[in-house]
């Protein structure tokens, strides 16, 4: 049964994503596998894959009309990609419009996490498909407010990477 979960939660689905098997994870979306079920954590699939790291199936996921529900602590997949490090799928969903300026309960947002966690490449291309969509004094307001919190970690590469934004 694709929508029976376990005593935590789990469905099939959650396991899948988790362990990338992408043609599993079509096949159960093919069944009718509910995308956005959450496990007693509050994970769904698309949760799952994006802290793995596991980009085809995170826009197997979004092609199957995934939201990007935050788990019990308010972590959303975006959020926890950026934790993790997680590059590509950080595009893949900010690509897919998911709110790459939600904080999370701890009100850090995920470019902050990524930055305090010191993931270069992470701050790096969620800039970089920022970039495309800011425009206006209110973008150059964000970007020094972001830059302001960076300095709190001392991060000295990052902090680069977001002053070139501003010139």
């Amino acid at each position: 049964n694709v929508h029976k979960p376990n005593n935590f939660g789990w469905r099939p689905l959650h396991y899948a994503a988790m362990d990338s098997h992408l043609d599993t994870a079509r096949l159960l979306l093919d069944l009718r596998a509910d995308v956005d079920a959450q496990t007693n954590g509050g994970h769904t699939a698309c949760w799952n894959a994006a802290c793995m790291g596991h980009d085809r199936v995170v826009r197997a996921l979004i092609s199957a009309r995934a939201s990007f529900i935050a788990d019990n602590q308010g972590m959303t997949p975006v959020y926890i990609a950026a934790m993790m490090g997680r590059d590509k799928v950080i595009v893949t969903l900010s690509q897919a419009k998911a709110s790459i300026d939600e904080p999370a309960r701890n009100e850090t947002t995920p470019v902050s996490m990524a930055a305090h966690e010191k993931h270069e490449g992470a701050v790096r291309r969620h800039e970089r498909g920022e970039a495309q969509e800011r425009a206006g004094l209110a973008a150059i307001g964000e970007v020094v407010a972001r830059v302001r919190i960076f300095m709190v970690h001392e991060n000295t590469k990052i902090l680069r990477l977001l002053r070139r934004l501003l010139l």
